[in-house]
């Protein structure tokens, strides 16, 4: 089973989805959910909370879209590229979009984690012929 061209577009918008959701839902989560209540009553009070934050459902949408299109790509492509590819480039996407949005610093310790998991993905993926 060949990864193709189609397969790798649908590893990075998987990766994507994914990585960028993460870190945006940091910034939207309401104020007031930052401080946990605890107890059942502020579990219940910290999810309507969250029902009514709309730039929260849209991130949810937008996360589970990247699980749909990450179970697409195991059907076409083996898992042992799919998985590692899509988890690293939701990583590396994380860390930009937690570095435009949040404020996160690219520290050399992270730079050098990226550069690791992407030669190993691309070893992963390169043909062995």
């Amino acid at each position: 089973m060949d990864l193709g061209l189609t397969g790798l577009v649908l590893i990075l918008v998987s990766g994507l989805l994914w990585g960028a959701t993460d870190a945006i839902i940091k910034t939207l989560t309401p104020p007031q959910l930052k401080h946990n209540k605890g107890g059942l009553a502020g579990i219940a009070a910290d999810f309507f909370a969250l029902l009514c934050c709309p730039g929260y459902i849209v991130c949810q949408a937008l996360n589970q879209l990247g699980s749909v299109l990450y179970y697409y790509t195991l059907s076409i492509a083996p898992i042992s590229i799919v998985s590692p590819a899509v988890n690293t480039t939701k990583i590396v996407f994380n860390l930009i979009v937690g570095r435009l949005f949040c404020g996160e610093m690219l520290t050399g310790r992270k730079l050098a984690g990226i550069i690791l998991l992407t030669t190993g993905v691309i070893l992963q993926i390169y043909p062995r012929d």
